[in-house]
């Protein structure tokens, strides 16, 4: 038995603290449960995010166009969860 539960990210480029592009995943309406906390705080950054790190060469202008057409191509992030089926 399994469990899947699919939500809407946005996805956003941002930089490190040297100045390396990679991609945020941001929810645009709801979360994953799996990324929030136990207490279910509304703010992604309060407990986890997802986010996609990019090749040492690409710039920052590649990095937006590529989260462009993530943004465009990708419907929804989904997660499975599979359950223990007991005995």
């Amino acid at each position: 038995m399994s469990h899947t539960e699919r939500e809407r990210y946005q996805f956003v480029v941002k930089q490190t603290a040297s100045g390396k592009p990679w991609i945020d995943l941001q929810p645009v309406h709801g979360n994953l449960s799996i990324l929030e906390s136990p207490q279910r705080l509304t703010n992604v950054a309060d407990y986890g995010f997802l986010g996609f790190d990019l090749p040492d060469d690409m710039t920052f202008d590649e990095a937006e166009k590529l989260a462009d057409l993530l943004d465009e191509k990708i419907v929804m992030v989904s997660f499975t969860r599979l359950l223990d089926p007991g005995p």
